[in-house]
């Protein structure tokens, strides 16, 4: 998994993002997206995540879903 920021200096969240995704070794990671913007407005100008955290965040909290997205999904 990737934990990144949408806003970075050189490449945004999407571009990195669009980048794995041409990548054969790392178009199947999992990229969790943070912001401190709305995930509505990120959304908009990215897609492919697979989880999105607000900014400001408990660290706890983050480990809590990180924890829960890359669980596997149980079945009955």
């Amino acid at each position: 998994m990737v934990i990144t920021d949408f806003m970075m200096p050189v490449m945004d969240g999407g571009e990195l993002i669009m980048a794995m995704a041409d990548h054969p070794d790392l178009k199947d990671v999992p990229v969790f997206l943070m912001s401190s913007a709305p995930e509505a407005a990120i959304r908009d100008k990215c897609s492919g995540y697979a989880l999105f955290i607000r900014k400001p965040f408990e660290i706890y909290g983050v480990i809590d879903l990180v924890t829960r997205a890359l669980k596997p999904h149980e079945t009955a």
